[in-house]
């Protein structure tokens, strides 16, 4: 029986306009959104900062609730929000690539977490990239150190999260993960165990998303397959 893991969230939220400088934006109107564990800054509409403040929140609220240790609460986040793509793109390094397609920037500044997106049609998937960085990045910063496919794992099931009302639900569906463990042959699991940040599977020439989906398969298991999924997740990370 699979499980769908909903969790109920609040949200109190500050919203303040911030002065900008002399450069080419400083004729836009940037706003600093906060609600406790989230820091927004963006340039685009109240309303869709709104959104995006309710369900970043909505996120680490699942995350406090499904993975955090008792008492251990992970820094805050900083989203850094561009109304269009083109924002982003423009404050990105030039990729070599003519096929790139920047949907979202994930790096750690001064022991914090920034995450960089641009609103578009893109939303969704930029919104799943962010909830995985997020999800590897925070189990740490709680006290875990995981293997690269535990962290990798839940980071994806994760970032399948969505909000309904006042509640956010987590049903592991990631369609750019669960399609490529559906077609392809997975990795012996004496080399899968193996794997690290630098294996040729993850991050070289043979990185093709098996790693990443095999890694997802076996952690939905954990947290989506039976009842009490943090238990689970504290009882396995013991065990490693």
């Amino acid at each position: 029986m699979r499980f769908v893991r909903l969790v109920r969230f609040y949200v109190i939220m500050t919203v303040v306009g911030i002065t900008g400088h002399a450069t080419a934006y400083a004729k836009t109107k940037w706003l600093r959104a906060t609600t406790g564990d989230v820091v927004i800054i963006s340039d685009a509409s109240p309303k869709v900062v709104t959104e995006y403040a309710v369900r970043y929140s909505a996120f680490r609220s699942a995350f406090i609730q499904l993975l955090s240790p008792a008492g251990h609460v992970p820094p805050p986040v900083i989203i850094l929000l561009f109304r269009n793509k083109a924002g982003l793109i423009d404050h990105l390094a030039k990729a070599n690539e003519r096929t790139s397609n920047p949907i979202s920037f994930s790096t750690e500044v001064d022991n914090e977490a920034l995450l960089a997106l641009g609103d578009s049609g893109d939303r969704e998937i930029g919104l799943s990239l962010a909830f995985e960085f997020d999800t590897i990045w925070s189990l740490r910063r709680v006290g875990y150190f995981l293997p690269l496919w535990m962290t990798q794992g839940t980071g994806e099931v994760m970032a399948s999260l969505q909000v309904r009302k006042s509640d956010c639900l987590i049903n592991g569906e990631l369609d750019r993960i669960s399609s490529i463990w559906q077609s392809k042959k997975p990795l012996p699991w004496k080399r899968f165990f193996d794997i690290y940040q630098e294996s040729k599977e993850y991050t070289g020439k043979e990185a093709n998303g098996v790693y990443q989906s095999q890694a997802w398969a076996l952690m939905y298991a954990v947290l989506l397959q039976e009842e009490k999924p943090r238990e689970r997740f504290e009882a396995l990370a013991k065990k490693i």
